[in-house]
């Protein structure tokens, strides 16, 4: 018994090499994809929950009559989330520009309540008061900071970003 000769004289030893090579490439890569895809996805569930959150903790301050409450409103998912997401190159500009803005104004409420709760008088707080509330009031629920940056909902099995990312009014 002797072996029959290949058609492809000697190549069929480096083709299923090559082929072996690219297979293991391009599962590398499909499972690298998946991983980051899934990373993306969980960044933006974060980034929802804490839209979501501080538009309804800002809505509640807008109507309540508490001048200098205790909390502030989070903005730390964004901070830690939304770098990675740009390093990824997962952002569109209008949802880099809508999330930057709104929380850039979350950022300016939060300085805005800590000034209210440091005014040395009544009368500083008051002031106070009232340019928290028209912050408050563009990253509330329905304001259009946060209708600009306004999440959407993701299922189990949506791992893709949200795509309504609209126009920032300034």
């Amino acid at each position: 018994m002797t072996a029959e000769p290949s058609f492809l004289g000697g190549w069929d030893r480096v083709l299923s090499g090559a082929i072996g090579v690219l297979l293991g490439f391009g599962l590398a890569q499909a499972k690298e994809w998946l991983t980051r895809r899934r990373k993306h996805a969980a960044f933006w569930h974060a980034i929802n929950a804490e839209l979501e959150f501080s538009g309804g903790k800002a809505a509640s301050f807008s109507t309540e009559n508490v001048e200098a409450p205790l909390y502030r409103l989070p903005k730390s998912s964004y901070e830690s989330c939304y770098p990675q997401l740009l390093a990824d190159g997962a952002l569109t500009r209008a949802e880099s520009t809508a999330l930057m803005a709104f929380f850039n104004e979350i950022e300016t409420l939060n300085r805005g309540l800590d000034l209210a709760t440091n005014a040395s008088d009544a009368d500083k707080r008051r002031e106070e008061y009232r340019r928290n509330r028209v912050k408050a009031k563009r990253v509330a629920s329905g304001g259009p900071l946060y209708d600009a940056a306004a999440p959407l909902p993701h299922t189990s099995n949506d791992v893709s970003r949200p795509t309504n990312a609209r126009k920032v009014e300034r």
